[in-house]
């Protein structure tokens, strides 16, 4: 595992290292890198939320829970 890791970083390091060398035109433009940061930043929030929302398990609604082989049998005892 740490062998795995540290091949990523090392890959990292090299773009890294790419980009901050020779950056393109566009990360000059400032209201279009803050804007790519908000936009992830709203996406990144929004994951953050549903992935707690997914964890909290199903609601409980009163439903009982149906056999999975009665599903896909197609019967509704």
């Amino acid at each position: 595992m740490s062998e795995c890791s540290a091949a990523v970083a090392f890959l990292v390091a090299i773009v890294t290292n790419y980009v901050t060398a020779q950056p393109p035109e566009r990360a000059e433009n400032t209201v279009l890198v803050w804007s790519a940061f908000g936009a992830l930043a709203v996406v990144s929030l929004g994951l953050f939320f549903w992935e707690r929302r997914l964890a909290a398990g199903p609601q409980n609604d009163g439903v009982r829970p149906v056999p999975l082989g009665r599903i896909a049998a197609g019967g509704t005892r």
